[in-house]
């Protein structure tokens, strides 16, 4: 079980692994506190 004062961290490219990952993160624990999106500027 959760603690309540966990914080939820998930690390977000946009591909299909980390879509995958946040997926089963937010059906699992219902909820992601902190959403780190990372993207190539070239």
């Amino acid at each position: 079980m959760l603690s309540q004062n966990k914080v939820i961290f998930s690390s977000w490219s946009g591909g299909k692994d980390s879509a995958l990952a946040l997926n089963r993160a937010l059906k699992e624990l219902k909820k992601v506190d902190i959403l780190f999106t990372m993207f190539d500027e070239t």
